[in-house]
């Protein structure tokens, strides 16, 4: 099968609506999954990788990656198992858990779950707030205001579309605002520095690597996206977070070729305000860069983590009976050929 259900929108036309295909796509659940993935913690990420330098970090830094790969695979396989057995495409975390750790399972990490996106989003509006008021002149709290007004009123009244691309476009501000970063701090990369190694430091800078990998919150967004095609799926995980471990270690190649690890003294020195002294990084122009990065990468992060909680809280109200769905598509979950449906039905074929 090429996938295990078909998600219909309903479309408007003349008198009687019609069900129109809304198939998922590779590239706009990659972005999703890299949109996650990169926060602006990645500039931050070379100040533990310095200690040990290029090579060693990056070596970690894969393993790391593979690890995360591997896992979120295993939870969008649990994600297509439980679909088996509850015959709902519309499931988040809190029923993989219910479904492999019971109850009790499900409450423990609901919780953890609910609790580790409230703390997050709750960063993401302060840091984003602070860089919007910064350029508007103005306070963060203003800025805040602004950031969640804006950015959440849009995740709020947006179809499911929309919101897939507006994300693509800020995506690829991130990308684009990430290369000017790579150009101009590439200045200063002495290559001599990148061969300083000392893997007896690299046991500290593991846990950043983790959390700066983690997306595992979307899966079940992208598989019910991507209408459960096992392979869509797959290429998605992979290609959206090999695309994150290719800025990661870019950056710290940029980094770790401009500030020598010897004069670092204490864990207060900032690499990153050490290569924006340096007059070969272009001074205004790599400051206003990271600010654009910056809150670029925060939106998409955002954004993602939105997503997952509102899937949470569309299946927890589902689960005690408070509510109906939050999503404007339908599935159908009758085997589907391996050709895809008509790319319109009428109502009356619709189940």
């Amino acid at each position: 099968l090429d996938r295990l259900w078909s998600n219909l929108a309903a479309v408007e036309s003349g008198k009687s609506p019609r069900l129109l295909h809304s198939p998922g796509n590779v590239v706009g659940a990659s972005a999703l999954v890299a949109g996650t993935t990169v926060g602006a913690g990645v500039l931050a990420l070379p100040a533990v990788t310095l200690p040990s330098g290029f090579f060693p970090s990056t070596e970690v830094l894969i393993v790391c990656w593979l690890y995360m790969a591997s896992s979120g695979l295993l939870v969008a396989e649990t994600y297509l198992n439980s679909l088996m057995k509850t015959g709902s495409p519309s499931q988040s975390i809190l029923t993989l858990a219910r479904n492999t750790l019971g109850d009790a399972g499900a409450r423990l990490s609901g919780s953890a779950y609910a609790f580790i996106h409230y703390a997050l989003l709750v960063a993401y509006i302060a840091q984003g707030g602070a860089l919007i008021g910064e350029a508007l002149g103005t306070t963060g709290l203003v800025g805040s205001l602004l950031f969640t007004s804006v950015l959440g009123g849009g995740l709020l009244v947006g179809t499911s579309k929309q919101i897939e691309q507006v994300n693509n476009v800020f995506v690829l501000g991130v990308i684009m605002s990430f290369a000017l970063l790579v150009a101009l701090g590439s200045r200063a990369v002495n290559p001599d520095l990148l061969l300083f190694s000392d893997a007896t430091t690299l046991i500290a800078a593991v846990p950043t690597m983790f959390v700066s990998l983690v997306y595992h919150n979307v899966i079940p967004s992208i598989c019910a996206q991507l209408e459960g095609d096992v392979d869509k799926i797959r290429k998605t995980i992979i290609f959206g977070t090999a695309v994150p471990l290719a800025m990661f270690v870019v950056w710290n190649a940029v980094i770790l070729g401009v500030v020598d690890p010897t004069i670092i003294h204490d864990d207060a020195t900032d690499p990153l305000q050490i290569l924006r002294s340096d007059p070969r990084s272009g001074g205004p122009l790599f400051s206003k860069a990271i600010s654009a990065f910056s809150e670029l990468a925060i939106i998409t992060s955002f954004v993602g983590f939105v997503i997952g909680l509102r899937d949470f809280y569309t299946d927890l109200f589902r689960k005690t009976g408070g509510g109906g769905e939050l999503v404007e598509e339908s599935s159908d979950l009758s085997p589907s050929s391996s050709s895809p449906p008509s790319s319109s039905s009428s109502s009356s074929s619709s189940s």
